[in-house]
């Protein structure tokens, strides 16, 4: 995506919702999310509101500590190295 198609996707957003005060978009630190061309739409309408997410922020992210479990309680030990269905059982 460009910061071209984002600044439509936030254009469309505001149209969607044209009753609302306010729209937060929640995003990561993705460079386009911060492009002059995005910045400039946002000054230009104050109803959206970017709300950045920190620096890789794994704690916000569920799925991550579904990743870490798996790592420290199946894969490190390695019992199922060899029996990928009973790995995915174990899982």
């Amino acid at each position: 995506m460009t910061a071209k198609c984002f600044a439509q996707s936030l254009e469309a957003l505001s149209k969607r919702y044209p009753n609302h005060e306010k729209i937060y978009v929640i995003l990561d630190n993705w460079p386009v999310h911060f492009h002059k061309r995005v910045t400039k739409f946002v000054k230009d309408n104050p109803r959206i509101e970017l709300v950045p997410l920190p620096t890789y922020s794994p704690w916000l992210n569920a799925i991550e500590k579904v990743w870490r479990w798996v790592r420290q309680r199946l894969t490190h030990t390695h019992p199922w190295a060899n029996d990928f269905r009973l790995f995915q059982e174990q899982v």
